[in-house]
């Protein structure tokens, strides 16, 4: 049974009395269709303790008289316990175009942080524009485009959905590309190269076996991203668009409820789905590992992400496994498109989804060094006490998730040391 510990990391108890919100039919629509469910929400709390609309003005004193949408956003990141000369985390925000995106980066070899810059850094507008400029094929052209109309345009320019989905689809396939491109450079192969001369066995550049192992981790390096975008529909309406590959995940809190906008690419989140599990919150819940199998070889539909788990799992004794052990496992980052389509024929799909905005909504885009930490009901409590200040919950995520990081992990399967890194932000209307 998880232990967790909500006094230590001072941050207010969930609340006792809860009801049920209903499911929107846009959203009941996504989760009965075949396509990937839109993540769901946590319950209301009748008694919450943030009365947003009442706490909406302290905020307005706080701001710049621009015209528009307002934003006051906050930030904090820290690299890992375990290596804390490197942050593999990165973000960017550029409030003048509505946008906020966080990466976390991975691999066999330390140069996440590389792929996790390198990623974001494509949302500057100087990238942008170079994209643009160099782009050959009329597809390539179209493509650059429609980015620079989206990611170039301010945060309540008017857009069409269909645009602004295809864009951000496009972006995260473009940061795709470049950390894939990043793989191959000298200052990366240096760097790998670096790390296997610590191993006890070195590095022979001539040795056939050690060849394989730098290109293998050349190719391995990637990141998740996800991001946000603002804008308005022809209606004036403030609208935002996710985009997420990977694991790192949007929050939003309206009146007090907390929801996942994006959508994790896990097997965790696989299981979910299926209904193998109630939530992804308990860790030390147990699965069937014939129910695993089951869904991964079925005729119709089979779950072929999980078969890689399937294949692990049956080199281990015992007939269930827990959330805890699987937890860490990502089925897709910007720049393992390749890698993956020919290991295992799966194709690069990044969740996109598109959500209204409402005066007072605050937004959250954590890595999973938060997340994997904290309880989404840990995640809303701090956001909710501090709802008047962004900087302030960015910094109370990460130093939450930083005390939790460093309990035993027998007493706590939460407890992971990573890099952490949020950014909040809360929409004020005009």
């Amino acid at each position: 049974m998880t232990i967790e510990n909500n006094q230590a990391m001072n941050v207010p108890p969930a609340p006792t009395k809860r009801r049920e919100l209903p499911i929107p039919a846009w959203k009941k629509k996504a989760l009965e269709s075949d396509e990937s469910a839109v993540p769901a929400g946590l319950d209301y709390d009748d008694e919450e303790i943030t009365k947003v609309r009442d706490r909406i003005s302290g905020l307005r004193l706080a701001e710049s008289k621009e015209t528009g949408p307002k934003f006051v956003i906050g930030s904090a990141t820290e690299a890992s316990s375990e290596h804390p000369e490197r942050n593999e985390d990165a973000f960017e925000i550029f409030g003048d175009r509505g946008i906020l995106a966080t990466a976390d980066g991975m691999g066999g070899a330390p140069a996440g942080d590389f792929a996790s810059h390198e990623a974001v850094s494509q949302l500057q507008i100087d990238k942008i524009d170079g994209a643009l400029s160099s782009a050959k094929t009329v597809k390539e052209i179209k493509t650059a485009e429609l980015i620079k109309s989206v990611f170039g345009s301010s945060k309540d320019a008017t857009l069409a959905k269909k645009n602004v989905e295809t864009a951000i689809s496009a972006m995260l396939l473009r940061m795709n590309d470049e950390v894939e491109k990043l793989g191959q450079t000298e200052v990366v192969r240096k760097k790998i190269e670096d790390h296997l001369m610590e191993r006890p066995e070195g590095f022979d550049p001539n040795d056939s076996n050690h060849k394989r192992t730098m290109s293998r981790l050349m190719r391995s390096i990637g990141s998740t991203v996800s991001l946000m975008k603002t804008w308005r529909n022809e209606k004036g309406e403030n609208m935002m668009t996710v985009g997420n590959i990977g694991d790192s995940r949007i929050y939003r809190l309206r009146h007090g409820a907390l929801e996942r906008l994006t959508r994790d690419d896990s097997q965790v989140q696989i299981l979910l789905e299926e209904g193998l599990i109630a939530n992804d919150q308990d860790l030390q819940q147990e699965i069937d590992k014939s129910k695993i199998l089951e869904i991964v070889g079925r005729e119709k539909n089979p779950r072929t992400e999980l078969l890689s788990l399937a294949q692990k799992m049956t080199q281990k004794p015992g007939k269930k496994i827990t959330i805890a052990g699987i937890r860490h496992t990502v089925l897709q980052a910007a720049g393992l498109k390749s890698i993956l389509k020919q290991e295992l024929g799966s194709d690069f799909k990044p969740f996109v989804h598109t959500y209204d905005m409402e005066d007072g909504d605050a937004f959250v885009a954590v890595t999973d060094g938060i997340s994997d930490n904290l309880t989404d009901e840990e995640i809303r409590s701090i956001i909710a006490t501090h709802f008047e200040n962004p900087q302030m919950i960015a910094e109370e995520l990460k130093l939450a998730a930083i005390k939790r990081s460093l309990e035993d992990e027998k007493e706590n399967a939460r407890a992971k040391p990573d890099d952490m890194t949020a950014v909040a932000a809360v929409f004020l209307g005009e």
